[in-house]
């Protein structure tokens, strides 16, 4: 008697491949993608896949993960219509009657209606991923998230249907591969032939122009991308001129400069937006460069984590009060019980604005390659001690990061710091007696100021810290400070400084402290003594008015100094909005090009 063997279900080699590389490339850009969804401020939900999330080079990964899986969708839809497969994946008539039946045919009619659900995720991940790497945040944010997670469960989705239509033998047709149809061999016959008997020079040829066609896609997009760089035009002035310049950009100089507008997103606060437009002028003379920054801000934030006097000493409010109507002066004086949130989740706590400005003469297409996510990204080196992350380049360049303090204005200067490769931990660093950054260097000489406390005191409002230095005259330090507010969304005033001078206080001392009253409020940052402003610094000034900062900064074009570039048309920037955030500042991944007048 001759037995009969049931033929294992076999898928055309064409979507088995095609089917894999866009499955891998989803995986990957769902990684990298939920890494940076983890440092939003709402998605305290994703901590406990944060420790399975790459941390290295994900912006680059991320880009190219989407752009392979742009280039794939339009790669099957090509090899569908040339393959005559089409149809397999239509929902006509029929199909949709068969959800009626009970059985495989009706498994089968909701595994194409699943697959057009992906396929309408899949247009709205590019859509929505073009808008973001343009430049776009807010809902365009929430919605590329919102889509990878149905993609996560079509995925879950997909496998129990084909599991429900077939078992594992459905399931495992994926593996099996057999010839690729062209258009006019498409029926069932070519579909139920060995691969190894069937495949054809023709079906081989439509998998390899459905590849080129998906590549020539993706090619295009990335060199339009690099074509479309925004360009910050630099006009050239006399030095007469140059001596004029101030925040006033209506008249003068600034009035006929070219002005560049940046969208930066994904940061926090900015009126619950977390985003910001800014607009950037830009002129130079024979060796300086002048730049005129204006973003929006609904707040002027000068308050960095003032310190308040308790019974049981001082507390450093990184956030507000627990109880929100004990934020005046007076009830704060007699409470113990704050804030315990983490210091990584105090985003929208007190701090000052900031602004930053990031210069390279290495063009790196999708971001610097200065910043890297995750708790602990570098496994051999001290954690993050904000939890987000550490700044370090991976190439072994430097770039320049100018970092502007709403309380530092009298200064007259930005830090000019460095962010260059992972340092060595020092012992104290190991410890975690002083703080770890990676490769941010922050140069002592170039410092505006420093907190009112020890780098190592823990941020936790509910813990006493001891200050650095005091007031040395209580009354005039709280005049100083204006009317005392400890809300963080409501802004300071224009005549009020969060912020001691070191020739107006001492070192702590307990017999200074023994004559401080509970409940007084104190600044939590030092300014560093003025000094004379040398050929290397980044001077800046800036005010406030009507929801928007207005910043000017100027540098030498070569200062010859350290790791100071030489600014020119090779130059490339990013700039960063921090409204009364500690780390959370907004960002755009495309660089500035300057484009110098000579």
């Amino acid at each position: 008697m001759r037995m009969r063997f049931k033929r294992k279900k076999q898928t055309d080699a064409g979507t088995i491949l095609l089917h894999w590389l866009l499955a891998g490339s989803l995986v990957v850009s769902t990684l990298t993608g939920l890494r940076f969804a983890v440092q939003m401020p709402d998605t305290g939900y994703l901590a406990w896949v944060e420790p399975m999330l790459p941390v290295a080079k994900i912006w680059i990964i991320h880009i190219f993960a989407g752009v392979s899986v742009m280039a794939l969708a339009i790669a099957y839809l090509f090899y569908l219509r040339s393959t005559g497969l089409s149809r397999r994946i239509w929902p006509d008539r029929a199909r949709l009657a068969a959800l009626k039946t009970p059985g495989p045919a009706r498994w089968g009619a909701v595994n194409v209606l699943l697959y057009w659900v992906l396929f309408a995720c899949l247009a709205a991940q590019i859509v929505t991923g073009l808008m973001l790497h343009r430049g776009y945040g807010g809902e365009f944010v929430d919605l590329h998230l919102v889509v990878t997670f149905v993609i996560i469960g079509y995925a879950v989705a997909h496998v129990l249907a084909h599991f429900a239509m077939g078992g594992t033998t459905q399931l495992m047709r994926v593996l099996r591969p057999s010839a690729i149809p062209s258009a006019s061999n498409a029926g069932a016959a070519a579909s139920k032939a060995p691969f190894h008997k069937k495949s054809s020079l023709a079906g081989a040829r439509i998998l390899a122009l459905s590849g080129i066609a998906g590549m020539l896609v993706g090619g295009a997009y990335l060199y339009l991308d690099r074509m479309s760089r925004d360009v910050l035009y630099v006009g050239r002035i006399d030095k007469a001129a140059a001596e004029g310049l101030n925040t006033d950009l209506w008249n003068g100089v600034w009035s006929d400069a070219r002005p560049l507008l940046v969208h930066t997103n994904q940061g926090v606060n900015l009126g619950g937006s977390g985003a910001s437009l800014v607009e950037i002028r830009a002129v130079h003379d024979e060796d300086t460069i002048y730049f005129a920054f204006t973003w929006e801000d609904p707040t002027r934030s000068l308050k960095h984590a003032p310190l308040v006097k308790a019974e049981d000493g001082w507390h450093a409010l990184f956030s507000k009060p627990r109880d929100e109507r004990q934020s005046g002066f007076q009830n704060v004086s007699t409470r113990t019980e704050y804030s315990t949130e983490s210091h990584s989740n105090l985003e929208g706590g007190l701090n000052e604005d900031k602004f930053a400005i990031m210069l390279a003469n290495v063009e790196k297409p999708f971001g610097p390659g200065a910043f890297h996510p995750g708790a602990k990204p570098l496994h051999d080196k001290p954690a993050s001690f904000s939890g987000r992350g550490q700044h370090y380049t991976e190439d072994g360049s430097s770039v320049n990061l100018w970092l502007w303090h709403a309380d530092g204005m009298e200064s007259g200067r930005c830090e000019n710091n460095r962010v260059g490769p992972p340092t060595k931990p020092t012992t104290a660093e190991l410890r975690g007696q002083t703080l770890y950054k990676g490769g941010y260097a922050g140069l002592p000489a170039q410092a505006v100021d420093y907190e009112n406390f020890t780098p190592q005191s823990p941020r936790d409002p509910a813990v006493a810290v001891q200050p650095v230095r005091l007031p040395r005259d209580l009354a005039a330090a709280r005049a100083a400070m204006g009317q005392i507010d400890l809300d963080p969304e409501h802004g300071d005033q224009d005549i009020t400084r969060w912020y001691l001078r070191e020739e107006e206080s001492a070192p702590y001392a307990p017999e200074i402290d023994a004559r401080i009253p509970v409940g007084t409020v104190v600044p939590g940052l030092v300014a560093v003594a003025p000094r004379s402003l040398l050929d290397w610094d980044v001077q800046c000034r800036a005010r406030w008015a009507s929801g928007r900062w207005t910043l000017l900064a100027q540098r030498k074009l070569d200062t010859h100094h350290g790791d100071d570039i030489a600014i020119s048309r090779k130059t490339f920037m990013w700039v960063g909005v921090f409204d009364h955030t500690a780390a959370n500042h907004t960002r755009h991944i495309r660089p500035l090009r300057l484009e110098m007048n000579p």
